[in-house]
Formats: structure tokens, sequence, C-alpha cells
């Protein structure tokens, strides 16, 4: 596990499904993907 330095920070993201949705689940997916390239990324 790579040493986690400080300062931190939290991104929180909430949203409200009326149903669920396949491209709701494929859009998760890509941003998950992409916010794990980013430096400094801990955990999901």
């Amino acid at each position: 596990m790579n040493e986690v330095i400080p300062p931190y920070f939290a991104l929180i993201f909430t949203s409200k499904l009326k149903e669920n949705s396949k491209e709701y689940d494929q859009m998760a997916e890509k941003m998950y993907s992409l916010a794990k390239l980013q430096e400094g990324f801990f955990r999901f």
C-alpha cells in the first residue's frame, strides 16, 4: 500500500436514481476508472 501524505481531501458525490439505469452504471464505472488514475487516489 502506498503511503498517504497529508493534506487529505475528500470528494463526496451523491445522487438519487428514479430507476435502475444501465447508462448510469456505465458512467459510474468510467468515473471510478478515471479517479483511480489521479495522483493521490487512495481508495473508494
